[in-house]
Parts: structure tokens; C-alpha cells; sequence
């Protein structure tokens, strides 16, 4: 906001300060990359016979008046100012649509069109204007101005000037009488109001009104975006006489405005659609308050929060009344900007709160006298809709005009017409109740949409006869006794059942069991566990299953608590049921393979219990969902009708027999004679077994959960393949939520096998609904966003209510109700559970109920459902129903602990369950102890992963625990998870020892976590090379996501041979990654013909030790394999225009081991490399030397390489020099050199990077990016860098080294006891020590921007870039601010290790995907270039280089560490980026590791003393943070 500052009387100023309202669009237009978001739009349609030249001159003139049209907005000092400018042409286009067929639509398609088209906010002049010739008697005058420079009350004054304007030249008279006022009379009245005690009276209203920023209260069902509207959507209709009447009339009785009622039916629409008592507006304003700002246009429009409290109770008149004061008080202060209230409650600048409907009241100006003609103006567009907007037109004598606007990010086009029809009956409605009615009586939804809701409402109604399942197998079995029906064992030794077995084993066991009660069945999956299921039907009982890997406790409690009397058990889990019976005195009956064909009769009552399945329960104990025969048939015919199976399909059984979806997998396929292929457990928990099998034996339909299958495509696309399903026909996902983009993976993989995502409650005899999605839909339809749980099944009915138990109609959340046949008949033994939970259906009447799900939904505009959210604390983990409650009780119970929650974690897929504990007094929580107790009474997917220890669990202002304060684990906690314990397989064995050589250790356990004990992103790369090497496939984001060897090693896969990449996904033209864009930007001045210099001879070089047995032509035959084997070393970069690099990478063989090998004689390392320099010819393709040097008086021979930049970066020689030494360990024993595949080429890489700069999920970090370096804080030098004078020759270097003592802590001990990366601890030195540098000086400490160097190789679409060669580099900004929470360091304590230091030490600078973004946007982004590339790089860089083994040992192929692991070489007349730049590397050595860092600055710009003071102070900062977490590692652990 700009500052009130004086002025003369008569302002002779030509360049004026933005007004508060312009300034807050220009800055919002920095983040919007060129939208038409803050285009407003006009038609002025003109009925008579228009002069062509009379309207020309006319409009000229009102632009000549209307300053505010001519507006350029310049910067000033790098702040944004304004002048106003004769225009050097009228931007006025003329064009005859009379030819068209309807002239009308023809217009307002042409109008629609170009209202789309973005300013740039440079742009002069900011509209644009075009005049359309309907035919003779009608003409539409058309606008588009920026709402920068104008708002929606600006357009009254221009038309009414227009029009008298217009009539006066029409006639021959002069129309300078009443010239509209200068711009600058608005600038200084808002100058004036600007720090004055008006503004101050304002304020202390405002602050009083919104002491904190309210909730959001939004109608759309989608995730809040940040980014600005690429388009409009809008609906509008005029409403009939009877409703404009009635809306006027309950106005006039309340004795409130037309706009106040308006006001309120909106805050109450909201309020019933969403639930919200309390519903934040927003209310548009002119902020004109003199007679003077009334009649110039130009910017001053506000949008102000509004909230209204809805007491469903009140009557009309009193919810009119009190919400007309609130809108007269609000407007009374109404120049006090919006910006200024978000900054008064502490909000970001980019945050657009209030978000919610914006309600918007508009004058149509209609009759306008324009002499020979009549003029209506309309409203096309107002500029930026951030969520709903309510437009209301109300003119005199005329019927209203509604429309709703929608921002089409949040709502779809069929959302916002249904909010607009139900708005205009709700409205309708409301105006004509009774007056003292209560509000909430009146409906929202009109006969029509009720209608609608029960025809979504109800499935298939299917009225046929009850048949019993064992009755219709019996039918089958009657038919073909000889068919297969249900085949388990391996893939390799399968068992199969017949139908005539089936029925005759089932009949067998049917007479030795009970014929009522339960009967538990302690089996694993097989043939043996349906005759159990059969045989307990036939026998009249009710089969419970049984967790054959639960805590023998557990299920000895739910046997004893749920009187089941009976225990069905197969020969493997004798000896289990033996011990359960032991507890509960149970009988034990033995599954075997007696038969019996003498058929008995069989039970056949639809109504009697079928099974019981045990869920987690939220009072601590499991509770047992009951289903009855009948539900249970009719969930199996719907599984049939939906899936079309016949008896030549193959249902897989894959899931846990205690899941209710086993049951339609076991028996929906025996029904129609079909067969049913049974799995183990551990092939259904592994897709490289189970979809093998699955492609093997035939199978047709299968269903997983979604988590498994992102596995399954995970692992498919790091091979490069995986089976092809050409027996499949369907695929079913459920028990967790879909995700979009899984079902797009699927879609892109298998486009002809559709996916029926399938939901329902185990309370309702399985799934209610089922959604059949295709590829179609999975590429440009309902997968976008949420993927549809679908409609509902045969003799099913589900309701989609609120908390008042009314249905909410299309597009609103709701919970969601199950009706209908399925719905089961309550909990076991639990009828408080049960009266909760199953409620009387009162739109089906008769005793009817419905089970009332918990789980929060939306009907779409298609009839289908979307599922949102739960509305409990119930959780699905990989298909598992957890209530964290019972997870809490559980560990409550425990002695050490005297207060518990746990929450869930991760994406969709990849989530975890977290425990946290708050010890009993005086305890040591052992995490590890903890988990083992647990495992004791809970089911293994019901203990916490991880185990936190809190001082204090979280609560809220009301005493409840705040789960969304309950801190994410970091990877310290992570680490002491695991149960200390030796690796138990090959593949954990394996990878336990690559790790610890990975990291330095003598020896790490299965369960430790790699980030814990010091890895990081880089090394994980380097390892993950090294175990493909091994023959395990694993990519470096598997071990950033799974961290332990057991987890990593569960995962991992056999590496193929089908990763080898075909020829031409790496060779050919290589579009230039954001790191080389930016080089050649820095070296725009050095451009010549050709490549400059710099980039010749810039590069990186690494010295390595070799056998002495090396000679030239067996290393020259390695290296070829190497040159062939990676493409970015026969990279060629050529210059056909200046300033332009094209990058080509050439055919295998075409760069030749002898055109870049030589043998020199011992010499000076420096002077080798720069001779390798001079022979580097990358316009050839020439872009490596590698030279032999031979050694002398017994020195050994070296090796060195060095690499164009362009082609290789620090990670990249963690693969070139092993391939090297493996090819040539090949070559000397004369062995085929077969180098381990590269995963995703370098060129494919470089092609993703330039999609993903264009996407909108990358888009939308660009806000973020542009307030990084929009502040580059304080200097730290005298002058910018100039790049002709600051180069490497004029800059000055200095190396210093932190001890092993020192730097052991700081890679494992330090980061781990703070949860953050190493990297995050070297940044916080740094703002450290810049600041302390700066305090000394006698200078505030200010703020620093750091450029931070990344390795950049984060995957984007899975791609696996462990083995690739280039240079992926990411360069993005972070800022240092060791005040940044307004808190001014005590050095003294900071320096002494205290709660200064604490305070700044957990800090970590993590950004999205590492960084990878910045770059991106700044270089690949034509519309986010520009606007990041005002920015000068910042002054300060670091660039970790990660960990090395340099000079360990005696033998060959290691790195040489003499001058440096990893150096750069350079031209002298390369600029320098930095004014400062830190290159830190961990050199492991043979008396530990050693922090070597690598200072180098601009000489004649930055002092040497000054340099070092920084320098030696970040190691004091080191050390400091190091001590500070010895000292206080116990307590934090």
C-alpha cells in the first residue's frame, strides 16, 4: 500500500503511484504466467442507424476523456508506477457479421473469443475494442479492458459519456460540455485517506470484524488451486415476474435492499449445501465515496469479507435485518483495501482469502439515448472469479437477471448451470415462504431435482426368487460334476476341485457340524476353506474367519467374547486352533477330503445370518459385521450382472479371507460354472508373482487393491515391461480410494482392459456401488480428478445426506447411506453400536433401515458418486479398515505408556501408520519394545510402522487431540522403528552390505534407515547402481520411499534384460535441460561464431588410479564400450544461429576410443587438463579426453578423465568410472563387456523435462518461486557482477577442511537427531554465518538469497535415471533469514550452543520435487521465463557434492583426492555466477571422512579478508550445530 505523502495543489506529476486496487492485480498478474483472469468485458448493443464515423469519433473522444483507458504501467526503481499516454492509434476493429445466419450468436462467439485473449500487464495500450455490424439497424460496441485500469463501476460513467457523447456529434453539436474529470482527482483522494485517521477508524473495524481469517467456505468439491483461471464460465437467466416479484417484495417488507436479500439467500444457499453455520462472503465495492470519485473511472473496486451466521430458526425478515446491517457497516468502510486486511491477519500476499461466493450486484444500463438510436449495455465478464460468483442485474420495472460465474479450475460448466437453476427455485422459494417461516424450512431441491435424486438414488430393482448359494452350486454341480471348479497350490504344482467334489466334500462336513451359531474357520486361502463355507451353510450355522496371523490372544478373545463354539481348521493351523481351543474350550473339527453324495436339505432362509467379519472397532475392540444370506446372494448376482461373468471365465481369489470382498471372489464365479483360482498369500502380495500366474493359467477377472497395483505398474515400467494381460478382461480395484493418475498409468498400459473401482462397507454385504471405467475415461474424463466409486448396485439405494439428515442434491459433499437389500443386520452382540450405525430408512419406509457410512461423498452431474473424505478417524491401509481408536486403546493399555494417538501418513498408496506416545512418568518408551507388545494384540497391518514419543500430545482450544498437529515422523524417528536383528535373506543380506560400503559403516541391520545413519539422494543413486550391478533391480526413489533394507529388499526385483534401451530412445536431437539453457544465458555476451570458449573448454575431470598392467589398446577397447555404452559422451553441440545451441547425441561408434585416448608422461595434473581441454571439440562431437599418465620412480599410472560439462555431472562419474573398470576388467580376461542396462535415456529425460515445464501441476508452483526471489535481501557487494569483469581469472579461491571428528557427526548424527537432510544443516551455517559476518560490520543481519546446486535427477513419471550419464544439475534459489520468525538472535547464546542456536538448527529448505521446478519455469516456460528472468542470480551458491571415496586404499580404480575428487575446468574469461560461492564435498579418506570445502569469489568485488571471515565463521557454525545435538541427542531421541 502506497504511503500518504504531500503534494502541491495543482499536481503537475506525469508518472503517479498504483492506487491499493491496481497495485494488488499487478502483482497478483507477476504470479499468473499471461491469463485473461483480470480481462472485464462489455457489450454495448446498439438498436438504430448507426453512423460509422459519428461512433468512431465518439469512442475516441470518451478514450481521450477516460484517462484511465490509457494507463501504461512502468517501473520506476523497480517499483510499478503509472502514466497516462496518448494513444497513437484508436485499438478499435471494424467487422460485418450481417452475413451471418444468426447474426446475434455469431457476435457473442466473436466477443467470447477474444475475451479469452491475455494482456500482458506491459502491454499499451490494456483494451481493446471492436465494433460488430448485426445489419442495418443494429450494432454491438465491444470492450475488453484490464481490470488493473478499470472496474465495474467504471462502466456506468463511460456509457452514460458515451451516450451523451454520441447524441450530441450526431446532431452536428459540440460534446466537450461535461468532460469527465482527470484521473489524478482519484489518485489523490485516495492519497488522502492513505495514513489518516479515516484509515486508522477503518482498521480498528476491520480487525474487530475478522480477528483471525475465517474457514473457507467454497461449493466446489475439488482441491483449492493458487494459480489464476485460464478461462470463464457463466450462466445466466432472466427469472420470471412471479420470483423478481416475490425477491422485491420480501426486500420492501423487510425494509432492506434488493442486494442484502441477496446476501442472505446466498450465505444461506451456501449454508444448506455445505453444512457451514457460519458462511464468509465476498461483497464487491466501488471504495467511492465522494461525489468527485463517483464520476472518474479508473480502479478503485474492493472486495471485502463479509460473514453471515445462519440460524436455521430465524425467520426471513430477521435474517434480512441483521444481515442488511452487517452489509451497511461494511460498506461504511469500505476503502480499506482487502490486501490490507490479509496483511493484517499475517496471510501471504498470495493468498486469496476470503475464498467463497462472491456476491456481485450490477446495474444493467438500458435505454440509453443516443439521438437516432437506443443502447443496452451488458455485463460479459468482470474479471477474476477465484471460486462462485452471484451477479444480480435489478433495473426498475424489469425482471431480474442471475448469473453464476465459476472459476473452471474448481467447477465444472454442467456444476455451475445446476447451481444456477437451484439457486434461482431456492431463491424463489426463500422470498416466497411464509414471513416468519424458519429458514431452514425452506427446500433446497425442487420436484424436478427430487426426481433426479431418486432416480440416482436407487439401483436396478431386480424381483426374482431366492436361491441359496449352496443350492445354485449344487444346480452347477448337477450340470457338469466333472468341471473344474476352484484350483489352488503353486503355479507349478496346482490342485483342482471339481464341482462334483465340491458339493460332495461340503455335504460330508455339513453332517459333523453344528446346526446354528458360529462356526470359526481357522484356514489359509485354499479349496479346503470353501468346502468349509459350504459345509457350515449346509449345515445351518454362520462362519466366522479367522486371522491365521493374528496374536493367538486376539483371536482367543474374539472366540471366547462372540460365544463361537466351533473351530473349522485345516492341517497346516491344527496346532493353532489347538492353542485357541486350549483358551476357549472351542470344539475342533479338521477340514479334510471325506465325501459324501448322499445330498442332505439344505437351509433356505434369505433372513438367516451368513457370515460374521471382524473390523477394527473404534471403542478398542473389534466388532463383527453381520450379513445375512439374502444380502449377501443379492451382492454376488449384482457382481455377476456388472462383471458378465460365465462359465468360461476365471475369478482370481487374492484377497485375505477376513476381507468380506474374498466372499464375491470365492464364490461369485462358481455360481454361473465358472472356476476360481485360489492364491497363497504371498503370491497375492506380490504382482511379479501374482500377474504371471495370473497371464499363465487364464485368468479373466481380477481384483486388487490400488496400493498393489501401483506396485505392480511400479515395478513393470523400471523393466521396461512386465507380462502383457491378454487373458484379462476385467480388472477390480478396491478398498482404498483410486487414485487419478494410477488409473491413467493403467489406461496408457492396458487401453482394452476396462477397471471396475468398486466400494462399499462390509456392514452392507460388500460393495453398493460399482463404477466401469474405460480408457476413454482414464485419459480425458471422470479420471482428471477424482475417479467415480459409481452408482449403486441391483436392489440397492444410497442417500447422499446432511447432518439434518435432508438430501443434498448434485455437486454438494454430503455422508453417505446405504439402503436396500444388502444392508447387513448390525454389529455382533453390540446394540449401541448398532443403533448408531443402522438408522430407520425414512425414504423407504416399513420398517426399512440404512447403514450410515461415515464416509463423505458427492453425486456428480453424470448420476455417479465421488468419494471425498472420511468424516471419522476410520483409515484404509492396503485395503485394511483400521479405527485409530482401536490402535489407540491398544497402545494405551500398554504400561509405559500414558497417553497415545496415531494417525496416517502418505500419499494414496504409500501411506503408513504412526503411533505417538506420551510415557508414563519417569518411562523410557523403547519404540522397538513397543511395536513388539503391540504385535501381541494387534493384527500386524494394525501396529504402527513407526513409533513417535511426545512430550504432550496436541490439543485443540476444547481438550480434544489435534490430529492435524500431530507431527509427520522424520527419518531419526523412522530409524528406531526397526527391531535391531541380523538380515535374514539373500536379497536383505545383499543389500545391508551395500549400504554400509555405500555409507562408510562396518555393518548396518536390515532395519535401519539409510537417511538416518548419513545417506542422501545422491548416494542413493550411486547405491542403487551398484545393486543393479548385483543383479536386484531398485530405484533410487524405492529407497527414498522404503529407507530400510527389509522394506527395499522386500520390494526389490530380478534386473531384466528387457531395460536395455532401444537405439533410438537415446539417440538423435536432445532438447536443452534448464541447466544448459542457463548456461547460455550467462554467456550471452561471450556469443561468437560457434560455441564460445568457455563452453569448449568448460568442464569436469576426475583422476583415477589404474593397475599398472594398463596399456593403451585394452583400455581403448573398454573405453569404446563405454563411449557406446553412454550417449551423452557422443554429444555434439552445434550453433546455426547465434545464441542457439542445438544438442545431438550420435549413433554408437561414430566417436571413436582413439580420438580422445593419449598417453602422456608424468606432468602436473593442472597442466595435463588443460592441454585435454584445448582437444575438447564439442561442435565435433568430440566432448571427453581421457589421458593415460604414466608414473615414474614407482609413483602408480593415473587416469585422466575429463568430460565436457554439457555432458556430465558429480553423480554421473558414480557411473562412468565403475563401467570403465568393469569393461576393463573384461577386456584383460577376454570377456564379452556387458554393461549393466541404462534405465531412461538421457535425450527421453531431457524431452520429459520440457513436457513437464509446461504442465499445470508444475505451473502451479510458479507463485512460490517468484516470492523466493523477488527479495534478494540486502547486498553483500558494492556493484552487481559484471560477466566481462568478474571471470575465473580475476577470482580469488580458498580450501579449507573439517576434520573426521567433526564431519563424522555432521553427515549421521547431526541431521538425523534434527529430522533434516544435510544439506539443510549446511544452509543453516550459512545463514549463520552471513548473518553474523553482517553484524560485525555494523549491518542489520538482514536476509540472504542462496542459489542452492541439486543433482536433479527426481523422477517425474518413474523414469529411472540411477545409471544415466549427463549433466541434470538443478539450480533453484532458497532464502536464509535467521530472523525469520521475528526473532532477533542472542548471538552470545547462539554461539554458546543455546535456544538461539536450537531455534534455528531443525530448519530445513526442502522445496517440491528438490528444486527440479525452478529451472524448469525460469528456462523451459515461455510464459514463467520472462517474469523469473528479471531476477539476477543470487550472490551467494552452494553446491554439495555429496560422498566420495577418495584415496582409501592402495589399489586401482580408486579417485584420486590430491587436489580435488571432482574438478572443474575452466576457461579465464568464464563469468562467475556468484559474488560468493561454497562447493563443499565429503572425501572419504583413509582416517575417516573429511568436509573439504572449496570457496571461490569475485577478487575485485568481494575482499579476500571478507571471503574468509564468512568462510572460517560457516565451519564455526558447523561445529556449533554438531555439539549442539551431541548435547541434546539424548533428550531428542
Amino acid at each position: 500500500m502506497t504511503a500518504a505523502q504531500p503534494h502541491p495543489t495543482a499536481d503537475t506529476r506525469t508518472v503517479f503511484p498504483l492506487m491499493a486496487g491496481q497495485a494488488e492485480i499487478w502483482y497478483d498478474e507477476q504470479f499468473s504466467g499471461g491469463t485473461p483472469a483480470y480481462n472485464s468485458g462489455v457489450c454495448v448493443d446498439i438498436r438504430g442507424p448507426v453512423d460509422p464515423a459519428v461512433l468512431e469519433a465518439s469512442v475516441r473522444q470518451l478514450v481521450h476523456e477516460a484517462e484511465c483507458t490509457r494507463i501504461q504501467f512502468v517501473e520506476r526503481d523497480g517499483l510499478p508506477q503509472q502514466t497516462v499516454r496518448p494513444l497513437p492509434a484508436l485499438p478499435m476493429t471494424w467487422h460485418d457479421l450481417s452475413g451471418e445466419p444468426d447474426t446475434e450468436a455469431a457476435a457473442r462467439r466473436w466477443m467470447d473469443t477474444d475475451l479469452v485473449r491475455p494482456f500482458a500487464i506491459t502491454d499499451f495500450p490494456l483494451m481493446r475494442l471492436a465494433a460488430l455490424r448485426l445489419g442495418p439497424e443494429r450494432t454491438q460496441l465491444y470492450l475488453c479492458i484490464h481490470h488493473a485500469i478499470s472496474d465495474g463501476y467504471s462502466h456506468i460513467v463511460y456509457w452514460r459519456r458515451f451516450a451523451e457523447i454520441y447524441a450530441t456529434r450526431a446532431v452536428g453539436g459540440d460534446p466537450g460540455q461535461g468532460a469527465l474529470p482527470p484521473l489524478r482527482l482519484l489518485i489523490e483522494e485516495e492519497e488522502s485517506y492513505l495514513g489518516s485517521r479515516f484509515e486508522e477508524r477503518d482498521r480498528t473495524f476491520w480487525r474487530a470484524r475478522f480477528p483471525r481469517p475465517t474457514a473457507a467456505t467454497t461449493l466446489s468439491t475439488r482441491s483449492p488451486v493458487h494459480s489464476l483461471p485460464r478461462a470463464f464460465l457463466r450462466r445466466t437467466r432472466v427469472l420470471d415476474e412471479r420470483v423478481s416479484g416475490a425477491v422485491r417484495g420480501a426486500a420492501t417488507g423487510a425494509g432492506v435492499t434488493t442486494g442484502a436479500l441477496m446476501m442472505a439467500a446466498t450465505a444461506l444457499y451456501t449454508n444448506r449445501m455445505t453444512g457451514a453455520e457460519d458462511v464468509t462472503l465476498t461483497v464487491a465495492a466501488s471504495a467511492r465515496t465522494s461525489a468527485a470519485a463517483l464520476k472518474i473511472p479508473g480502479m478503485t473496486a474492493n472486495f471485502l469479507p463479509m460473514e453471515v451466521h445462519v440460524d436455521r430458526a430465524e425467520s426471513r425478515p430477521e435474517l434480512l435485518r441483521r444481515t442488511s446491517a452487517e452489509l451497511g457497516g461494511l460498506l461504511r468502510r469500505q476503502r480499506y483495501r482487502v490486501g490490507a486486511i490479509r496483511r493484517d491477519l499475517g496471510l501471504q500476499a498470495d493468498d486469496r482469502w476470503p475464498t467463497g461466493p462472491f456476491v456481485n450486484m450490477l446495474p444493467l444500463l438500458t435505454g440509453l439515448d443516443l439521438g437516432p438510436c437506443t443502447a443496452t449495455v451488458e455485463n460479459l465478464t468482470t474479471g477474476l472469479v477465484s471460486d462462485l460468483m452471484v451477479t444480480t442485474v435489478d433495473n426498475p420495472g424489469e425482471s431480474l437477471r442471475l448469473s453464476i460465474n465459476g472459476n473452471p479450475d474448481l467447477y465444472h460448466p454442467d456444476e455451475v448451470a445446476d447451481h444456477l437453476d437451484r439457486f434461482a427455485g431456492f431463491l424463489g422459494r426463500f422470498a416466497g415462504s411464509a414471513e416468519q417461516a424458519p429458514v431452514g424450512e425452506v427446500p433446497l431441491l425442487d420436484a424436478i431435482e427430487v426426481g433426479h435424486y431418486d432416480r440416482m438414488s436407487a439401483g436396478p430393482v431386480r424381483d426374482e426368487p431366492y436361491l441359496s448359494v449352496p443350492a445354485a452350486i449344487r444346480a452347477v454341480a448337477a450340470r457338469q460334476p466333472d468341471a473344474v471348479a476352484l484350483v489352488d497350490g503353486p503355479g507349478d504344482a496346482p490342485r483342482e476341485v471339481t464341482y462334483g467334489q465340491l458339493v460332495a466334500r461340503a455335504n460330508a462336513l455339513a453332517r459333523r457340524l453344528p446346526d446354528t451359531g458360529l462356526v470359526g474357520v481357522v484356514a489359509g486361502p485354499g479349496a479346503a476353506f470353501v468346502v468349509g463355507v459350504l459345509g457350515t451353510w449346509g449345515a445351518g450355522a454362520a462362519y466366522v474367519p479367522l486371522d491365521v496371523r493374528a496374536p493367538v490372544a486376539r483371536t482367543a478373545g474374539l472366540v471366547a467374547d462372540n460365544a463361537i463354539g466351533c473351530l473349522l481348521v485345516d492341517a497346516e493351523h491344527l496346532e493353532l486352533a489347538t492353542e485357541i481351543a486350549a483358551v476357549t474350550h472351542a470344539d475342533i473339527v479338521l477340514l479334510d477330503d471325506t465325501e459324501d453324495t448322499d445330498l442332505a436339505e439344505l437351509p433356505d432362509d434369505p433372513d438367516e445370518l451368513a457370515y460374521v467379519i471382524f473390523t477394527s472397532g473404534s471403542t478398542g475392540t473389534p466388532k463383527g459385521a453381520m450379513v445375512h444370506h439374502g444380502g449377501m446372494v443379492n451382492h454376488l448376482r449384482a457382481k455377476i450382472e456388472d462383471l458378465g461373468l460365465t462359465p468360461a471365465d476365471t475369478v482370481l481369489e487374492n484377497a485375505p479371507l477376513t476381507f468380506d470382498i474374498s466372499v464375491w471372489q470365492l464364490l461369485a464365479g462358481l455360481l454361473v460354472g465358472g472356476r476360481v483360482r485360489i492364491v497363497s498369500r504371498v503370491v497375492a502380495a506380490d504382482p511379479n508373482l501374482l500377474f504371471p500366474l495370473v497371464v499363465d493359467e487364464g485368468v479373466t477377472v481380477v481384483e486388487v487393491v490400488p496400493s498393489l497395483l501401483r506396485a505392480a505398474l511400479d515395478s513393470w515400467d523400471a523393466l521396461d515391461g512386465g507380462p502383457r494381460l491378454s487373458t484379462l478382461r476385467r480388472l477390480l480395484v478396491t478398498g482404498e480410494a483410486m487414485p487419478a493418475d494410477l488409473c491413467r498409468r493403467w489406461f496408457r498400459r492396458e487401453s482394452k482392459i476396462p477397471v471396475l473401482n468398486a466400494y462399499g462397507p462390509t456392514e452392507c454385504s460388500d460393495d453398493v456401488t460399482h463404477a466401469v471405467l474405460t480408457a476413454e475415461d482414464g485419459t480425458s474424463g471422470m479420471a482428471r480428478r477424482r475417479v467415480p466409486i459409481g452408482r449403486a448396485v441391483r436392489n440397492t439405494s444410497l442417500y447422499v445426506l446432511g447432518d439434518d439428515l435432508r438430501a443434498v442434491p448434485r455437486g454438494a459433499i454430503g455422508e453417505l447411506y446405504v439402503g436396500g437389500s444388502g444392508v447387513g443386520r448390525g454389529y455382533l452382540g453390540d446394540r449401541a453400536k448398532t443403533a448408531t450405525a443402522f438408522l430407520p430408512d425414512p425414504f423407504a419406509g416399513a420398517g426399512s433401515r440404512m447403514y450410515r457410512t461415515g464416509d463423505r461423498v458427492v453425486w456428480r452431474s453424470d448420476g455417479q458418486l465421488e468419494f471425498v473424505e472420511r468424516r471419522d478417524h476410520q483409515v484404509k491401509l492396503r485395503g485394511n479398515r483400521i479405527e485409530l481408536a482401536e490402535v489407540e486403546a491398544a497402545m494405551q493399555a500398554l504400561p509405559q505408556v500414558r497417553d497415545a494417538a496415531a494417525a496416517v501418513f502418505g500419499e494414496l498408496g504409500r501411506q503408513r501408520l504412526v503411533g505417538y506416545v506420551v510415557p508414563t512418568g519417569g518411562a523410557e518408551a523403547d519404540p522397538a519394545l513397543l511395536r513388539e507388545r503391540l504385535g501381541a494384540v494387534l493384527p500386524e497391518y494394525m501396529v504402527p510402522s513407526v513409533l513417535v514419543t511426545l512430550d504432550a500430545l496436541p490439543l485443540t482450544g476444547h481438550g480434544k487431540v489435534d490430529r492435524r498437529a500431530l507431527p509427520e515422523p522424520e527419518a531419526d524417528e523412522v530409524a528406531r522403528a526397526g527391531v535391531a536383528r541380523d538380515p535374514e535373506t539373500p536379497e536383505e543380506q545383499l543389500l545391508c552390505r551395500l549400504f554400509a560400503d555405500a555409507l562408510g559403516l562396518p555393518a548396518i541391520g536390515p532395519d535401519d534407515n539409510f537417511f538416518a545413519l548419513g545417506g542422501d539422494s545422491i548416494i542413493s543413486i550411486q547405491v542403487s547402481s551398484r545393486i543393479g550391478r548385483e543383479g536386484l533391480l531398485v530405484t533410487p526413489q524405492q529407497i527414498f520411499q522404503l529407507k530400510t533394507p527389509a522394506a527395499i529388499a522386500a520390494a526389490a526385483v530380478p534386473a531384466g534384460q528387457s531395460a536395455v534401451p532401444r537405439a533410438e530412445d537415446g539417440v538423435g536431437e536432445v532438447e536443452p535441460p534448464p541447466v544448459t539453457a542457463q548456461l547460455r544465458a550467462d554467456l550471452a555476451l561471450l556469443a561468437a561464431d560457434g560455441l564460445p570458449t568457455a563452453v569448449r573448454r568448460y568442464g569436469q575431470y576426475v583422476v583415477v588410479e589404474v593397475p599398472s598392467e594398463v596399456d593403451v589398446d585394452r583400455l581403448g577397447f573398454a573405453l569404446q564400450a563405454v563411449l557406446d555404452h553412454h550417449d551423452a559422451l557422443r554429444m555434439q553441440v552445434s550453433v546455426p544461429v547465434a545464441g542457439q545451441w542445438v544438442m545431438e547425441t550420435l549413433p554408437p561408434g561414430a566417436v571413436k576410443a582413439s580420438d580422445v585416448l593419449t598417453e602422456a608422461a608424468l606432468a602436473p595434473i593442472p597442466e595435463l587438463a588443460a592441454a585435454a581441454q584445448a582437444r575438447m571439440d564439442p561442435e565435433r562431437g568430440i566432448v571427453t579426453q581421457v589421458v593415460l599418465v604414466r608414473g615414474a620412480d614407482g609413483a602408480p599410472d593415473r587416469l585422466l578423465w575429463l568430460v565436457n560439462h554439457l555432458c556430465v555431472d558429480g553423480v554421473s562419474w558414480r557411473v562412468l568410472v565403475p563401467d570403465l573398470r568393469e569393461a576393463w576388467e573384461s577386456a584383460v580376461a577376454d570377456r564379452d563387456i556387458a554393461l549393466t542396462a541404462v534405465g531412461t535415456s538421457y535425450r527421453q529425460w531431457c524431452r520429459a523435462l520440457g513436457r513437464n515445464a509446461r504442465s499445470s501441476a508444475r505451473l502451479a508452483e510458479f507463485p512460490a518461486w517468484l516470492e523466493q526471489v523477488r527479495d534478494p535481501g540486502p547486498p553483500m557487494a558494492d556493484r552487481p557482477l559484471d560477466p566481462l569483469r568478474d571471470t575465473y581469472a580475476t577470482g580469488h579461491s580458498l580450501r579449507l577442511v573439517l576434520p573426521p571428528e567433526v564431519t563424522r557427526p555432521l553427515l549421521s548424527v547431526t541431521p538425523a537427531a534434527l529430522g533434516v537432510e544435510v544439506n539443510d544443516v549446511l544452509l543453516t551455517a550459512l545463514g549463520i554465518a552471513v548473518a553474523d559476518w553482517r553484524r560485525r560490520r555494523g549491518e542489520p543481519a538482514g536476509q540472504v538469497l542462496v542459489e542452492l546446486e541439486g543433482h536433479g535427477r527426481e523422477p517425474i513419471d518413474g523414469e529411472d535415471l540411477a545409471r544415466t550419464v549427463g549433466w541434470f544439475t538443478s539450480i533453484f534459489p532458497v532464502r536464509l533469514d535467521v530472523s525469520a520468525d521475528g526473532a532477533v538472535p542472542d548471538w552470545d547464546d547462539l554461539w554458546a550452543g543455546g535456544e538461539s542456536l536450537g531455534r534455528l538448527a531443525a530448519r530445513t529448505y526442502s522445496a517440491p520435487d528438490r528444486g527440479l521446478g525452478y529451472g524448469l519455469l525460469r528456462y523451459l516456460n515461455a510464459q514463467t521465463e520472462s517474469a523469473l528472468g528479471r531476477f539476477a542470480p543470487p550472490e551467494l551458491g552452494l553446491n554439495y557434492l555429496g560422498r566420495f571415496t577418495a584415496g582409501t586404499g592402495t589399489g586401482a580404480w580408486r579417485l584420486d583426492g590430491g587436489d580435488a575428487v571432482i574438478a572443474t575446468a575452466t576457461s579465464a574469461d568464464m563469468p562467475l555466477r556468484h559474488v560468493l560461492a561454497v562447493t563443499p564435498v565429503t572425501e572419504d579418506r583413509p582416517t575417516g571422512p573429511h568436509l573439504v570445502a572449496d570457496w571461490l569469489w569475485a577478487g575485485e568485488l568481494f575482499g579476500d579478508a571478507e571471503a574468509g571471515d564468512i568462510a572460517h565463521t560457516w565451519f564455526r557454525a558447523l561445529r556449533a550445530l554438531v555439539v549442539h545435538c551431541g548435547l541434546n541427542g539424548r533428550e531428542r531421541s
